[in-house]
């Protein structure tokens, strides 16, 4: 401290005016995901299946949050919200592939850069 009040006494040609407060850390506002994987097996070309995972906010505070990056044959319920403090909420996530082939990918949850994999097969009526 005595080096600081040496620097701003030099700089400022002493207090005048000036305003020193105590701080203390201020925790950061973040959520957790409730899965980190989602499996949707075989699923028939131009059926569906759903399934969700949760995001909670386990802090004092409301916190905003965004879900993103929703690979091809996915889609979301929600792209983000607040949460307030010690809340959670269901993201739903539904597969429909369109081809027959394998689909995969990362839906992306923020704040915190949590990612939920996402996975399953198109197949043949």
């Amino acid at each position: 401290m005595a080096k600081l009040e040496e620097v701003l006494q030099s700089e400022t040609g002493g207090y005048r005016g000036l305003s020193l407060f105590r701080s203390e850390a201020i925790p950061l506002a973040s959520v957790s995901v409730g899965s980190s994987s989602m499996s949707f097996g075989d699923v028939r070309i131009g059926s569906s299946s759903s399934q969700s995972f949760t995001i909670t906010n386990n802090s004092d505070c409301p916190v905003n949050y965004s879900v993103s990056g929703t690979p091809y044959g996915f889609s979301i319920s929600s792209s983000g919200g607040t949460l307030s403090a010690h809340s959670s909420t269901s993201i739903s996530v539904t597969f429909n592939p369109g081809y027959e082939q394998n689909y995969s990918g990362y839906i992306n949850v923020s704040p915190n850069g949590s990612s939920v994999s996402v996975s399953g097969r198109g197949v043949k009526n």
